[in-house]
């Protein structure tokens, strides 16, 4: 995530003093806003990434189970409005049967915004040929949705891009288009789960499955909770959430059971439109603050001076390594299937 320090400019110094100013002036300006939790509860909308195609899909699983997975899951939990971030190439230049996928998405009460036609990152992006890509993905979005409801716009990867120019050249431009960017306040990596998925429906043990559903519930409920004290500590009152989540396998055999516990830790789930009516999602300040805005994670939060003092503990560089290596060394033993008949 793009942040004003990881920037080079000319004047660094004079504008990283002024990001300062400005944000502490922010901060004042909003903390006598009306609380986001009108009834108490931690208010969060959910959003989906990377429709209709977004990992390896494991033995046994389909796009449509993935979707009927979500769906009646949102359904159960009468939740309604999930915005779903569509890259489109897939149906475009492979299979264009998958538009169905999004038809249903919509059909069952749901919407559609734009992740780009392709996925690419910004920040290894050249101006002309990312904004060309956001363009492209509205042939199909098109066809499927008004553009008042499709242009909402994630950025892939949550690259916002690698220098200011293009940070603020491609702000200008999503204004220019009529965009709402789509920021997130918490990302429990749920993707990490979907990779890791298809390996073992053919060489996993059922105590290995049942560590991957344990953790992911766990991170889950810990992220929430770090992004509701966090982002309470820095603007003095409660904010509205938005929640990234992915199409993929393992989220939607989990999203039961994830509503379920969101349920019991007491969130109400808002649309995203209701999420960003909370003034931290403003992007007329300098773009350290709404940059910073779109995923607080701890890196970000490290690499940006107005944003330290966090009363959280965060996870150490070796407590994440030794996370990313268990996921690396999962359902390696070839072992017979648990999924296997």
């Amino acid at each position: 995530m793009l942040t004003l320090s990881a920037m080079k400019t000319p004047s660094q110094k004079t504008w990283n003093a002024l990001a300062l100013t400005t944000f502490f002036a922010f901060c004042l300006s909003i903390s006598s806003a009306n609380a986001a939790h009108d009834n108490g509860k931690i208010q969060m909308a959910i959003t989906v990434d990377d429709l209709p195609d977004h990992a390896e899909l494991p033995r046994g699983w389909s796009f449509n189970r993935i979707k009927d997975g979500f769906i009646s899951a949102f359904e159960k939990h009468n939740i309604k409005g999930v915005y779903g971030f569509v890259n489109s190439a897939v149906i475009k230049n492979d299979q264009p049967e998958l538009i169905h996928i999004l038809e249903d998405w919509r059909a069952a009460g749901h919407k559609l915004g734009n992740h780009t036609f392709s996925h690419p990152d910004y920040a290894t992006t050249t101006f002309e040929d990312y904004t060309k890509n956001i363009l492209d993905n509205e042939e199909i979005l098109g066809k499927l949705a008004p553009p008042s409801e499709y242009k909402f716009f994630r950025f892939p990867f949550l690259s916002e891009g690698n220098t200011l120019e293009k940070f603020n050249s491609l702000r200008d431009f999503l204004h220019a288009h009529q965009y709402t960017v789509a920021p997130i306040t918490t990302d429990f990596q749920d993707w990490r789960w979907n990779d890791v998925f298809p390996k073992c429906t053919l060489h996993g043990t059922r105590s290995e499955l049942q560590w991957l559903k344990d953790q992911y519930l766990a991170r889950a409920k810990e992220d929430i909770s770090r992004a509701e004290s966090d982002m309470t500590f820095r603007f003095n009152r409660p904010v509205k959430h938005v929640l990234l989540m992915h199409f993929g396998a393992f989220d939607a055999m989990m999203i039961d059971q994830l509503l379920s516990q969101y349920e019991q830790m007491g969130i109400e789930f808002i649309s995203l439109e209701d999420a960003l009516t909370d003034p931290i999602y403003r992007d007329d300040g300098p773009p350290a603050l709404p940059g910073t805005l779109r995923s607080l994670s701890e890196r970000e939060l490290q690499k940006d001076p107005t944003l330290t003092d966090t009363p959280l503990d965060q996870k150490t560089d070796q407590e994440e390594k030794d996370e990313d290596l268990k996921f690396q060394k999962m359902c390696k033993g070839g072992l017979r299937s648990i999924f296997r008949r």
